[in-house]
């Protein structure tokens, strides 16, 4: 499987280029699935181009309730005092396609088909879209709009008209080397050196969090980053022992860790490890839930491992974050696949065991982490 490239760093490049050199564009839009990105190049924007808050040469129109007629309208107003006027189009809706039903034709007058990424077929967005698409065609010199957009769909006319006039950025998750980066970067700009291992273990703990998505949640990397940075300040160095002190209390990080004792069959540390998340007030099927899926991770990667898939390829198979791909990788040394089908079956019993009434659920998941330790 080809790797997922991305031109976000050489567009963000290209961006702070023009805008340090007053190359400016009638219209920006900024989208893409990573929010913290989004944010930052948002407010990066908007500071390049001068606007703001309070000043009557900045509009900001906020929600789906906002209209073509009310931005455009602002938009023809000539700025007061100054060279230009700045328009920001948070969450308007105007990007996201409308479905159309099974069998209806499309603007072109063919039937529709099947869409981009196996979606549903799109019309070419909503009525506020198209009039904002017309006025990029011949928009004001004298003021720039800036879309912030978390839902966008690239065969709506808006999207191309700003493909075709104006500036578009991405906000992809960063890939795992520039990730890598990005961090040491951070607490290098508070004076700190970050050692590898601690680097691994915050990505690790943010790396898909409880919905197990294939990327790292740069909202809460940063978070914990703050975190230990505050723990950390007036040093020059930050170590593993100082990440596990202030970020260990992620409910991922707990099931990581039990699962790990769990594969060197430590039941006793295990089984301290779920007392303490039920002090936490986590309930204990949610627990037994967490430990099915990463056991159930654990011999998804070991087959592919053993069929000499590589991890990257593993990675986009199962759709993981490569820093699970990697934990699970070293669990399943501990493993065989009939042993991890075994403890799959184990935890299934329990599982139903509490749904039947047969056994109450803090005594069911504790018979599965003695049963899967033995």
């Amino acid at each position: 499987m080809a790797k997922k490239t991305s031109d976000y760093p050489a567009k963000k490049k290209r961006l702070i280029q023009d805008l340090t050199e007053a190359r400016f564009s009638p219209a920006y839009l900024i989208c893409g699935e990573e929010a913290y990105l989004r944010r930052q190049d948002a407010k990066l924007l908007l500071d390049k181009l001068g606007a703001k808050e309070g000043d009557m040469n900045f509009t900001r129109f906020s929600g789906k309730e906002t209209t073509a007629e009310a931005v455009m309208e602002t938009a023809m107003t000539m700025p007061f005092f100054a060279e230009s006027r700045v328009i920001l189009v948070e969450e308007s809706g105007w990007f996201a396609a409308k479905k159309r039903q099974s069998g209806q034709e499309s603007e072109s007058g063919q039937e529709s088909g099947t869409g981009e990424k196996g979606e549903a077929p799109a019309s070419s967005g909503s009525e506020d879209g198209k009039k904002m698409a017309a006025y990029l065609k011949t928009p004001a010199e004298t003021t720039r709009i800036v879309f912030l957009e978390s839902d966008v769909n690239r065969t709506t006319s808006l999207y191309k008209a700003l493909d075709s006039h104006g500036f578009i950025l991405t906000c992809d998750s960063p890939a795992d080397a520039d990730l890598r980066r990005w961090v040491a970067k951070k607490f290098a700009g508070e004076g700190m050196r970050v050692e590898e291992r601690a680097v691994e273990r915050l990505l690790a703990l943010t790396a898909g969090g409880v919905s197990n998505e294939p990327r790292t949640d740069m909202n809460l990397l940063a978070m914990q980053m703050e975190k230990v940075i505050c723990y950390c300040m007036g040093r020059e160095e930050i170590r593993l022992a100082d990440v596990e002190a202030v970020c260990s209390d992620s409910l991922m990080d707990n099931v990581y860790k039990m699962v790990e004792l769990m594969a060197k069959r430590d039941g006793r540390g295990a089984m301290t490890l779920y007392q303490d998340m039920l002090t936490q007030k986590i309930a204990p099927q949610r627990i037994l839930a967490l430990m099915v899926n990463q056991f159930d991770n654990i011999l998804r990667v070991l087959e592919l491992h053993l069929a000499r898939r590589s991890p990257e390829e593993i990675k986009d198979k199962l759709s993981l974050h490569p820093f699970v791909v990697k934990l699970c990788t070293g669990w399943s040394r501990n493993f065989t696949q009939e042993r991890l089908q075994e403890i799959l079956e184990i935890c299934a019993a329990s599982d139903a065991a509490i749904k039947s009434g047969r056994m109450g659920d803090r005594i069911a998941v504790e018979t599965a982490i003695i049963r899967c330790t033995i």
